[in-house]
């Protein structure tokens, strides 16, 4: 398996798991509490702002995981921007 190969595996894979947050997203609060009981967290406190960020949290992972998959799937392109701004910054 070549090195770019191997880059794109490891994106996609990367990208499968973090996108799978979206439907922790949209978990109802009693399914969130019940999952943060069962790894021994303890309940999950209540309020509007500890939803407000567990959702927005899990929405993040799930643009983390689009952008990887939007990477992986043009992958020459992307490397050699990220290398021109790689050498530009190190002057």
């Amino acid at each position: 398996m070549t090195q770019k190969r191997r880059l794109i595996l490891f994106l996609r894979i990367t990208g499968t798991i973090a996108g799978s947050a979206v439907f922790c997203a949209m978990l109802p609060m009693p399914t969130m509490d019940a999952i943060h009981r069962m790894l021994g967290m303890g309940p999950l406190p209540a309020g509007p702002i500890v939803e407000y960020l567990a959702r927005s949290t899990a929405f993040a992972y799930a643009l983390l995981g689009a952008l990887l998959w939007t990477v992986s799937v043009d992958i020459e392109r992307w490397v050699i921007a990220h290398g021109y701004r790689y050498s530009a910054e190190r002057g």
